[in-house]
Parts: C-alpha cells; structure tokens; sequence
C-alpha cells in the first residue's frame, strides 16, 4: 500500500464514490467509464483537471488488477 499525498486526497474521495458505484458483469467488476466520471462531476459540479483524472483512472486499473488476482486465485482453489 502507498500513502497518496494530502494533495489528493479529494481524488481519493472521488475514485471511492465513483468505485462504489460501478457497474459490473458475469465476468466482474466494469471499468470506471469516462461517461461515468462524466455524470458523476455533473453532480457534484466540479471540473476535474487532468491529473486529477488520470489519477482516477490508474487507482481504477490498480483496483481491477487485485480484483482479477483475486477472482483468478478463488477460481483456482475450486
């Protein structure tokens, strides 16, 4: 685990609104859409700046990599 900066701890905030309202399939968790992120700073009305983005993006791809780990090591232990 890595301690984000005071800095973003809003996009932290954000990234876990957004997380815990993902979609997902049969197969498991959706990516955070841009459509997603779209609606979501709609309602809140703020603009993200594009770090602030990215950063979601890749605490997104990071939470998806555990995810598929995980899912593949319970598959394995059936």
């Amino acid at each position: 685990m890595v301690e984000l900066p005071a800095s973003c701890e809003h996009v932290w905030k954000w990234f876990i609104e957004l997380h815990n309202a993902r979609s997902g399939s049969g197969f498991g968790l959706n990516p955070i859409s841009y459509s997603d992120m779209y609606s979501y700073f709609c309602l809140i009305e703020m603009q993200p700046e594009e770090w602030e983005l990215d950063l979601i993006k890749l605490l997104d791809r990071k939470v998806l990599n555990i995810h598929a780990k995980e899912t593949e090591k319970n598959l394995n232990k059936k």
